[in-house]
């Protein structure tokens, strides 16, 4: 559940510059899973919310990067995601439409959804 988090902020005076932003260092542990995220946030503001902040839920500030320890058979990889363009831009309403062709179906098993179910 990710809204059960504790952030445990950094120290301040390691600043990073992301998107121009001065960004600064916490951890964020989940209390059911023990997984711990390392996050920098900036506390200028933006033009709008960042996608990383989904992982923070509730979080005041704008999170710019977000670190995560996966562990695997032989140890433990690193995956970092970091916010490197925001824009705001209008997408073609042709993107959202279903074509008039396209079979609506109703309740149906997931066994017949795909391989991925």
């Amino acid at each position: 559940n990710l809204k059960q988090h504790r952030v445990v902020f950094g120290n301040n005076k390691s600043v990073d510059t992301i998107l121009g932003k001065k960004c600064f260092p916490a951890q964020v542990i989940y209390h059911n899973s023990g997984d711990t995220f390392l996050i920098k946030y900036t506390r200028e503001p933006l033009k709008m919310s960042s996608p990383l902040n989904y992982f923070v839920p509730g979080f005041p500030h704008q999170t710019l990067s977000l670190q995560v320890v996966a562990r695997g058979g032989n140890g433990h990889f690193y995956i970092r995601y970091e916010v490197g363009d925001m824009q705001v831009k209008s997408l073609p309403d042709e993107l959202f439409s279903i074509p008039a062709e396209a079979t609506v179906r109703y309740n149906v098993p997931l066994n017949e959804l795909g391989e991925f179910w």
